[in-house]
């Protein structure tokens, strides 16, 4: 059960395509670093002249780490009679629910950030025209985090919105001939996306983001598997549980 399980919990999650790193954590809070740097601009500087001081604000944020789990209860008819395949089948469904939820854990930490007041939440930029997504828009977000330093190779939306994704003219017409003249874009607009398809990003909505610089994985205790024997009525009960969680890396 607990290798069929694994299965389908390993194919199924996006979330390892969208976080930096995974720490194991030492309890049920962490204590991490945050850095701003927005009062750190170079000033010009003249001859004999004391160097003015930027502002770079620093300290800590904690959060904490979640249990997730779910039972499930087999009789002995079950075990006696029925194929073990399809309990198999059953728990490897069940694994991919369990990844799932765990994405859900990811892209919140992505959006909203793990801090109560919102403080952690990711900008969000608008479209040009409204209710109506162009190539442009995406464009605009590429070239402004090149500019930062970000590779932007990773978007993930719902289904609606990712269908309207597939279906710009720039993603699905393929391209004959040369321009009259030739630019060579040095921000790193990436020249391929990775598009991930998930529920639980509203359908108006898209998070475009460079994996190096999103979210951190938090582990507690891996994958549990544990199994209890109730005699009073011959049934065997299964239990999962895993402890996780995601924090914010860079808010950019």
């Amino acid at each position: 059960f607990r290798s069929a399980l694994l299965l389908g919990y390993r194919q199924g999650p996006i979330y390892p395509n969208l976080i930096a790193a995974e720490e194991q954590m030492r309890g049920l809070t962490q204590v991490m670093p945050w850095i701003n740097m927005s009062d750190a601009a170079p000033m010009y500087v003249g001859e004999a002249e004391t160097i003015p001081l930027g502002a770079i604000s620093y300290g800590s944020k904690s959060f904490r780490i979640y249990k997730i789990g779910r039972g499930i209860k087999l009789s002995d008819e079950v075990v006696q009679y029925a194929s073990l395949n399809l309990v198999s089948i059953f728990m490897r469904d069940f694994g991919v629910k369990l990844g799932h939820a765990t994405d859900v854990l990811a892209l919140a930490a992505i959006t909203n950030g793990e801090q109560a007041d919102g403080s952690e939440s990711a900008p969000t930029i608008g479209v040009a025209s409204s209710g109506t997504l162009a190539y442009s828009d995406l464009l605009k977000i590429w070239v402004r985090m090149g500019r930062m330093g970000r590779v932007p190779n990773t978007i993930v939306a719902g289904e609606t919105a990712s269908a309207t994704i597939l279906n710009l003219t720039e993603f699905k017409t393929p391209v004959s001939g040369s321009p009259l003249a030739s630019i060579t874009l040095k921000s790193p607009v990436p020249g391929a996306s990775n598009l991930f398809v998930h529920g639980n990003v509203a359908s108006n909505q898209q998070i475009i983001l460079d994996p190096a610089g999103a979210v951190i994985k938090f582990n507690g205790w891996p994958l549990k598997v544990e199994s209890e024997r109730i005699v009073s009525n011959q049934t065997e009960a299964f239990y999962v549980t895993l402890q996780t969680g995601f924090a914010k890396l860079f808010r950019d």
